[in-house]
Formats: C-alpha cells, sequence, structure tokens
C-alpha cells in the first residue's frame, strides 16, 4: 500500500480497489445480497446466503490489502 493510498485510507476509513471480475459475478453478488436483505439483517451470515462473496475476498489484490490494513 502506497503512502497516499494508506493516507486515504486513514482519513475516510476505506480503500477502493478494482479488481478485474466479470460482470455476471457482481449481478449474482447484488441479486443475492438483496434477498438476503429482504429476509432481514443476515448479518454474520452473509456469506451463508452469498458464497460469491469468497472469491472477492480470495482475490490477490483484495487479501494482500486486508492483510496490509489489519498488520497481518
Amino acid at each position: 500500500m502506497t503512502n497516499l493510498v494508506l493516507q486515504n485510507f486513514i482519513r475516510n476509513g476505506y480503500v477502493i480497489l478494482k479488481p478485474d471480475y466479470p460482470d455476471e459475478l457482481h449481478q449474482t453478488i447484488h441479486r443475492k445480497t438483496q434477498l438476503a436483505f429482504k429476509n432481514g439483517n443476515p448479518g454474520n451470515k452473509i456469506l451463508e446466503h452469498v458464497p460469491e462473496l469468497h472469491k472477492i475476498f480470495d482475490h490477490v489484490e483484495v487479501s494482500t490489502e486486508t492483510e496490509s490494513n489489519s498488520g497481518g
């Protein structure tokens, strides 16, 4: 993570990453997330409702930044 990205993270509390995924994956995640929240807040069980989120978390760009931000 560059110093500028780190400064933005500290100031804003988030980092915008743009891993390359097909539009279909985004559409599936969006649709399943909407369905999950239609029945109330799924809380920590969101991954049970939207297992495709694992593909996002497992992307090297996302996992590297997550580890960097958490001190891992």
